[in-house]
C-alpha cells in the first residue's frame, strides 16, 4: 500500500534517511531521529551531539508536548582562567564577531534528547534508527554547497585544533569543498556506542569523563557535576488559535515561540476567504529572506519536520551555534560555543546564572487547520 508522508528537511541525505524509515514502518518520531542522527554526518556545523534544541510532538492521539533539549550553564563560572576569545566569521561583503574555546560551551542536551524523544514516542530499535547515519559516516558524506559555504566562513573555528581541521579537510589537508566526500569514521563509532548504550553513557561515561578532563586541564568551565545533573525539560507549548487556525509553537523561557505567534496573527487575523493567501505570502516572503543568505539567515541553525501517515507531527530544530572549536576526543563531533553567542548572552558573557537552561530564540512551529 502507498504511503503518504510529508518531509521537509535542510538536507537532501537527512529527508532520505526520514523517507527510509517511514517506508519501514516507523513513525513521525522514529524518522525524526533518524534525520537528526544524519544531520550530524550531512551537516556537522549546524548540527551536533554537541549541541541542543527542541521538539514539538503533536501525536494524532494526544496533546502536544514541547521537549526542551537545550544548553544548560555550568555550576561554576569563576574559573581564575577561561579559553575564550572572539574569531571573525567572514561572510565575504561582511564579517561578524563569534566567541570561541573551551570556556564557550554550554552543557550539550542532545544526546539526552535523543532518549527522550525515543521513550516517549520511539516504534523502531535505536539502533536500526541510527543505522543509516552510522553507515553513511563510514562510507563517507557528499559535502553540498551550503556545507562548504559554511566551512569558509567558519574556517578560523575549524583551525582551533588540528583534530578539528582534520575531519573538515581532505586528504591534501585542504578544507572541504562542495562536491567531495568525507568520511568520519570515529562520529560512527560514537553514534553506535550512543545508541547501542544506556541513555546515561554520554553524561557519565567516557564522553563525559574526557570533555571534563580537557575543560579542566584547558581552562573551560564544564564540569562532572554539570554533566550528571543535565535532564531534558518537557512542557506544554504555546498555543494560539486565531480563526480555524491553531499556531503551536515554543513557550517560554524561549522568545521565539512568542514573536512567530505575533507575526503570524497579522497573517491569519482577516476575512477567511484573504487567510490563505495572505499565509502563502507570507511564507514566500520567509522563503525568500532564508535564500539570500541561508547560513547567515539560520544562525547556526538547521530544522527538520515530519508528518507521517498517521497524521503525527514531530517539527525539530537544533543549533550548536558555531561550535566552539574543541572536538570531542575520539568522537567526531565539535562541542557548541553557547556561552560565546551574543544573542543569547544578553546581560554579557560570563553573567549568566548558574545550572540554568538557556534561553534561545529556536522554536519549531506547527500551523494546524480544522
Amino acid at each position: 500500500m502507498l504511503k503518504t508522508y510529508t518531509i521537509a528537511t535542510g538536507n537532501y541525505e537527512t529527508t532520505l534517511a526520514a523517507a527510509e524509515i517511514l517506508d519501514n514502518g516507523g513513525n513521525a518520531y522514529d524518522a525524526i531521529l533518524a534525520a537528526l542522527f544524519i544531520s550530524f554526518v550531512s551537516e556537522p556545523l549546524l548540527s551536533s551531539p554537541g549541541g541542543g534544541g527542541y521538539l514539538l510532538a503533536h501525536p494524532h492521539n494526544a496533546e502536544a508536548k514541547i521537549f526542551d533539549f537545550f544548553a544548560q550553564t555550568p555550576h561554576n563560572k569563576e574559573a581564575i582562567k577561561k579559553d575564550f576569545y572572539p574569531i571573525q566569521g567572514d561572510f565575504g561583503a561582511t564579517q561578524q564577531e563569534f566567541h570561541i574555546g573551551m570556556a564557550a560551551a554550554a552543557i550539550p542536551g542532545v544526546p539526552a534528547g535523543i532518549f527522550a524523544i525515543h521513550h516517549h514516542y520511539g516504534s523502531m530499535p535505536l539502533p536500526e534508527i541510527a543505522s543509516i547515519a552510522i553507515n553513511k559516516a563510514k562510507q563517507g558524506m557528499y559535502v553540498d554547497k551550503l556545507h562548504a559555504e559554511v566551512i569558509q566562513i567558519l574556517k578560523p573555528i575549524l583551525k582551533y585544533s588540528a583534530s578539528a581541521l582534520a575531519v573538515f579537510s581532505d586528504a591534501n589537508a585542504q578544507l572541504l569543498k562542495c562536491g567531495d566526500i568525507k568520511a568520519n569514521p570515529q562520529l560512527a563509532s560514537f553514534l553506535d556506542n550512543l545508541a547501542s548504550n544506556p541513555k546515561d553513557w554520554f553524561y557519565h561515561d567516557h564522553p563525559a569523563t574526557s570533555i571534563v578532563a580537557d575543560m579542566r586541564e584547558n581552562h573551560g568551565l564544564l564540569s562532572k557535576q554539570d554533566f550528571a545533573t543535565y535532564g531534558v525539560i518537557i512542557r506544554k507549548p504555546l498555543i494560539t488559535k486565531i480563526n480555524d487556525w491553531q499556531i503551536l509553537t515554543n513557550a517560554k523561557p524561549t522568545t521565539g515561540g512568542f514573536l512567530i505567534t505575533e507575526q503570524l496573527k497579522h497573517a491569519l487575523h482577516s476575512k477567511k476567504d484573504n487567510v490563505n493567501h495572505k499565509l502563502i505570502n507570507a511564507m514566500v516572503y520567509a522563503d525568500k529572506l532564508k535564500t539570500t543568505q541561508p547560513w547567515q539567515n539560520s544562525k547556526g541553525t538547521s530544522h527538520m519536520s515530519i508528518i507521517d501517515t498517521d497524521g503525527n507531527v514531530a517539527s525539530l530544530t537544533i543549533s550548536n551555534g558555531e561550535g566552539c572549536g574543541y572536538m570531542v576526543p575520539n568522537s567526531g563531533f565539535m562541542l557548541n560555543n553557547f556561552l560565546g553567542e551574543e544573542d543569547i548572552n544578553t546581560g554579557g558573557f560570563f553573567n549568566f546564572q548558574e545550572n540554568t537552561r538557556m534561553t534561545s530564540m529556536m522554536s519549531p512551529t506547527i500551523l494546524e487547520n480544522n
